[in-house]
């Protein structure tokens, strides 16, 4: 299908239904893992501390914060719209047709206008969790500040 075989995958994934952490996925042959990291995205953190009445966070914290945000800034890996949240896979296969694959992936991706009718990010919760059976949703959606 791709022109050739993939052989090993990593990286990570942004699910609309799990927007607060990023998925840690990896392949390995016919092995697949597929799990949500213990920690969320730095943009819901930073979103978190905006909200947070003023005085109520450790200065300390909204230094560390800003100073991951710049690195991601400057990395190419924080953007206005998003901040962290992103889909980064490596495939490593033989003969694989990188224009195929792109075209296959985007296809995976909510566009902006399935994102509208769903009443934008608050309508991803929503969304029917095909890797684990509603669960994923439930926890992982936004961070809770703890």
């Amino acid at each position: 299908a791709y022109g050739g075989w993939v052989v090993r995958t990593k990286g990570q994934l942004w699910m609309a239904n799990a927007n607060g952490y990023p998925l840690g996925f990896q392949t390995s042959g016919t092995q697949v893992d597929i799990k949500p990291s213990d920690q969320p995205f730095i943009v819901e953190i930073k979103e978190k501390l905006d909200d947070s009445p003023k005085g109520a966070v450790d200065p300390r914290m909204v230094d560390v914060i800003e100073t991951r945000i710049s690195k991601l800034q400057d990395d190419g890996f924080y953007t206005a719209k998003y901040g962290d949240r992103r889909t980064q896979l490596v495939f490593i296969g033989v003969g694989l047709n990188k224009d195929k694959m792109r075209k296959w992936l985007t296809k995976a991706l909510l566009t902006e206008e399935e994102s509208a009718a769903m009443g934008g990010v608050k309508g991803w919760r929503n969304l029917k969790d095909p890797l684990f059976g509603g669960r994923l949703a439930a926890a992982h959606f936004e961070w809770d500040g703890k």
